[in-house]
């Protein structure tokens, strides 16, 4: 039973088709997640609570839960909007940010001064919604900083293999006005740090290889060249195609990496792939997709290029180690599915199932030459 007006949970109106309600009950709570899985579809079971215990949930004029806000306690000062979701009846209306303000209002209310949230990083519309409320991307080590024990391991597992999810983080109940935010721009960490990150991962993936791979400092060497080549290529040819859209950071997602990095020290590469994206801190993925679709097709033929250059090194040895360790990554890429989001095929194919097309053929073909 939902509460009423003038019951101890029921929070004021917000005008008069909308009322906020804190979750008091075990009946509350299962709506509550039921709502947030329907929402978020299949698979979302995996990840979402099935009894939140701290949120706040919207229902309209006529009763129906429409939308909610979990929230979760990482620490002693520091607390996180676990998952945000508005149901299909409740969208148009101004919801979600108005349940954001709630739920950071009751963050910093239990006097959680550092608040996170994880954001996948094409979702623009929770990019903007959260940058509006004075929401930066710090560094990966920042958003996981020890604020407990327990937040340390939560946030480590959740930026996992979450790839393509980044932490955003509001520090010392920062209240920036819309206006102000809109005219900032979002540096990141720039072209070169995200570089630098790249690089550092695949080092490590090439280390990994050559230790319990073929060894040899020969099969090191080519290894290396192999990962470090092909993630500079694959920054250097997307680069133009968005770039035609107008200034632009690199943006690389915290999301994936520890993955990327336990793979490579076992001899193994998860790509842990950036993005391009426009230096504003507002922005709209609508108007950038078919930028952003191009140079996700152009890093995915880079990442193509370089494995078919596989098949022109001489020794045969070291060629074949290097197909096998660059074979996954070929069908990591071409999987236009939920969780390799971060990935080129998945891009692609929300901008041009054309294209995605002809990546997934060429892609095969260069698989299918292993066996001829």
């Amino acid at each position: 039973m939902l509460p009423a007006a003038g019951d101890p949970y029921y929070i004021s109106d917000r005008g008069t088709d909308m009322d906020f309600i804190m979750i008091s009950t075990m009946d509350e709570s299962k709506a509550v997640a039921a709502l947030a899985r329907n929402v978020f579809g299949p698979g979302s079971g995996l990840i979402v609570p099935s009894k939140p215990k701290w949120g706040i949930y919207a229902r309209n004029d006529a009763g129906k839960m429409v939308g909610g806000v979990i929230l979760k306690r990482i620490g002693k000062k520091a607390g996180m909007i676990d998952f945000i979701f508005v149901d299909a009846a409740g969208r148009g209306q101004g919801l979600g940010p108005e349940l954001l303000r709630r739920g950071l209002d009751e963050l910093v209310s239990a006097g959680c001064e550092d608040q996170l949230a994880l954001i996948r990083d094409d979702n623009t519309p929770s990019w903007n919604m959260f940058a509006r409320q004075g929401f930066t991307i710090p560094s990966w080590f920042r958003g996981v900083y020890p604020y407990s024990l327990f937040g340390f391991v939560y946030l480590f597992f959740l930026t996992f293999a979450n790839t393509g999810y980044s932490l955003w983080l509001r520090s010392d109940m920062v209240n920036v006005s819309s206006d102000a935010i809109d005219e900032q721009t979002e540096h990141g960490s720039g072209p070169l740090g995200g570089i630098l990150l790249s690089l550092l991962i695949a080092m490590i993936a090439a280390v990994g290889v050559g230790r319990f791979g073929q060894a040899g400092w020969e099969w090191f060497i080519s290894a290396a060249g192999l990962i470090i080549g092909t993630v500079l290529l694959r920054i250097v040819f997307s680069f133009p195609f968005a770039r035609a859209y107008g200034k632009l950071r690199f943006q690389n997602a915290h999301g994936g990496g520890p993955w990327s990095v336990g793979l490579g020290l076992l001899g193994a590469w998860w790509p842990h792939f950036g993005m391009w994206v426009p230096r504003q801190k507002i922005w709209h993925f609508s108007r950038f997709k078919g930028f952003e679709g191009r140079a996700a097709l152009a890093a995915w033929m880079a990442t193509l290029t370089v494995y078919a250059a596989t098949y022109l090194v001489p020794w045969p040895g070291i060629a074949q180690g290097l197909r096998e360790l660059f074979t996954p990554v070929l069908i990591y890429q071409a999987l236009p599915f939920i969780p390799f989001e971060g990935m080129d095929g998945y891009r692609v194919f929300k901008w041009s199932r054309g294209w995605y097309a002809v990546g997934l053929v060429a892609t095969i073909v260069l698989i299918a030459l292993r066996f001829f």
